[in-house]
C-alpha cells in the first residue's frame, strides 16, 4: 500500500467542509419555502447527507479541524482538483434533476455536498480502511455512478446515457484520491458544491 494513502491520522472537516455542510443544511431547511413542490426530493437528498455524516463518524471517524494556513493551502489545492473533476461532467452533459426550476440550483448544491459525505468521506474512506485505496477509489466511484443511474431511472429519463455515467465514474477517481490523500472532506465537498451551483442543467 502506498504510504501516503495508508495514514492512520484522522479525517478532518475544516472551514471549507463546515461551510459546505452548513450551506447544505440551510438549503434543506429553506426548501419548503422556496420550492414546496420538490420537498420530497430535497428530503431524500437531506437523508443521504445526514446518513453520510453519521456513517462516516461511526465507521471512519472525523474531527473538526481549526483553520490554519497549512489547512487552507491543502483545502485550496483539493478544491481546485475537485472543481476540475466535477466541472468535466457538468460542462459536457446537461442534467435533469427532477425538481422545479425554482429549486434547481439549491438542490444541486445540496446534492453535491450530500454525495461527497456519502460516497467519499464514508464509503471511500471506509473501504480504504478495510481493503486499501486501490479498491476503495474505483469501488466508491462505481457506486456513485450507479447512484446517478438509479436517480435518472427514478426520474423516467429514458435510456441510460452511458457516456455520462462513465464521466461520473471518472470524475469520482480524483475526488476519492484527494479525500484519502488529504484525509479531509473539505476539497471534495466544497469543489463539488461550487460546480453544482453553476452547472448547466437541461
Amino acid at each position: 500500500m502506498t504510504p501516503f494513502l495508508s495514514s492512520k491520522k484522522p479525517y478532518t472537516v475544516g472551514f471549507f467542509g463546515t461551510f459546505a455542510l452548513a450551506g447544505a443544511v440551510l438549503i434543506y431547511l429553506l426548501s419548503t419555502t422556496f420550492d414546496p413542490a420538490s420537498i420530497n426530493s430535497f428530503f431524500t437528498m437531506f437523508l443521504i447527507l445526514i446518513s453520510g455524516v453519521v456513517l462516516s463518524k461511526i465507521f471512519v471517524g472525523w474531527r473538526i479541524a481549526p483553520l490554519n494556513f497549512k489547512n487552507l493551502t491543502t483545502d485550496i489545492i483539493s478544491t481546485a482538483i475537485a472543481f476540475a473533476s466535477v466541472y468535466m461532467v457538468s460542462n459536457l452533459v446537461t442534467v435533469q434533476l427532477g425538481v422545479s426550476p425554482i429549486g434547481e440550483t439549491a438542490f444541486a448544491v445540496l446534492s453535491g455536498v450530500a454525495e461527497e459525505w456519502m460516497f467519499r468521506l464514508w464509503l471511500c474512506a471506509w473501504i480504504a480502511d478495510m481493503a486499501g485505496w486501490w479498491v476503495a477509489i474505483p469501488s466508491s466511484s462505481g457506486v456513485w455512478a450507479w447512484f446517478h443511474i438509479a436517480r435518472a431511472s427514478a426520474l423516467g429519463a429514458g435510456p441510460v446515457n452511458w457516456s455520462y455515467i462513465w464521466l461520473v465514474f471518472l470524475a469520482g477517481i480524483p475526488l476519492g484520491f484527494i479525500t484519502l490523500y488529504f484525509r479531509s472532506a473539505d476539497g471534495a465537498t466544497f469543489g463539488h458544491m461550487l460546480v453544482n451551483a453553476f452547472a448547466r442543467r437541461g
